[in-house]
This record gives C-alpha cells, structure tokens and sequence, in this order.
C-alpha cells in the first residue's frame, strides 16, 4: 500500500511514499474481523493503528522515508553509468514497487471529485476529498472486482462511524449524504462507464 505525503517543508520539495500497511493497521483488521472481539477492543485496536500512521505521516513529509531515497541512488547510478546495486533486482525490493492499494488525498474541499488510478495492473487506485462532514472517494482498477471493493469500503466505513459516534460530544451531520436512501450511488461522466458497472448497480426488476 502507498500514500503520497507532501514534502513542502523543501525547497523544491514534491513526495514521500508513506507506506500505510503497519503491523498496526493489520492488528487493527484483524480485530474489527474477530466476531468475538468487543466494541473497546475494536476502538482500541482503531486507536493505536490511526496513532502509527500519523507518525509515519509526519516523519515522510520531513523526508525521513526510505522510498525516495532508493529510488533516488538507483536513478544516479543509471544517469551516470554507475554499477547499480544488486538490491534493486532483488524481490524485497520488486514487492515493495508492486504497490497493489495506491491512494492520494486531495486537500482541495471544494473539488467534488478526484480520482487516483491503480499504478499495477492487478492493483486498486484510490482518490479521496476529506470534508467537513463527509468525504468523497472514487476508485479505480483494470483487472480487479472494483464494485465489491466499493460496497466493502462503504460499509465498513459505516459501521466505524456507528461505532465512533457514541464517543464524540459533537457530531456534525450533511444531510445530503446521510439521508440517501440507496446504499451507493455509482456516478460517471458522460461515456466513461467502460465496463457497465452502472448496469450492474441498476435494481433488479
């Protein structure tokens, strides 16, 4: 997995790659699919994987990710006809290039859609818009089941927000979105639904 952190504390700064898969995230998932695990536990669990990952944000955009920096060596070896090292042929470093959940956040709110498309062709493009009381999302893929993911990521992310919500002192609510009556709404611009999904999202007769 792969997210793309602003490194504008540079001159000339551009990116980091902050890589999201931590062994708390994956603690995290396996405790919210444990059917014996309970609210705190998944609240907890939810805790320490969003502590982790805010850490790794704030090193990657003071340049203290490891992405770049490879990549970097390996791009003055080939520009100046160096020996490039043989860790760049190596699988650990062919796994970590193979980036199946690709995501990039948009700091804009006053987009209404961005889109993010899979960089491997077995992989999940993600793009998302935080907002006041909500976020968009859209996401992409060429060879994978990119409704079942969208349907997945729905209700999951609802289900959080139910368990979040008896937490908060404060709960800002948008009408618009929370009292749609369809579970999903699939949009496209005009001639660009390539693979019928909107077909398939269309209620049966």
């Amino acid at each position: 997995a792969y997210e793309p952190v602003l490194t504008k504390h540079f001159y000339h700064g551009r990116t980091e790659a902050m890589r999201t898969s931590t062994e708390k995230a994956a603690a995290f998932c396996r405790k919210w699919c444990n059917h014996y695990a309970t609210k705190e536990e998944k609240l907890q669990a939810l805790r320490d994987a969003t502590v982790e990952h805010s850490r790794l944000v704030k090193e990657s955009a003071k340049g203290k990710g490891v992405d770049r920096h490879l990549f970097a060596l390996k791009c003055i070896a080939e520009k100046n006809n160096m020996p490039v090292a043989p860790f760049f042929e190596s699988g650990p470093w062919k796994t970590l290039n193979h980036t199946i959940l690709s995501t990039s956040n948009c700091g804009n709110p006053s987009l209404r859609h961005f889109g993010f498309g899979p960089v491997v062709p077995d992989g999940f493009g993600i793009g998302y818009i935080i907002k006041d009381g909500c976020f968009h999302y859209s996401v992409s893929s060429k060879n994978r089941q990119t409704q079942r993911y969208v349907h997945t990521l729905e209700r999951t992310l609802r289900q959080i927000g139910k368990l979040l919500r008896p937490t908060t002192s404060v709960f800002v609510e948008a009408p618009k979105v929370m009292n749609r009556v369809e579970s999903m709404k699939l949009e496209y611009l005009d001639g660009m639904d390539y693979w019928g999904e909107l077909d398939l999202a269309a209620p049966v007769q």
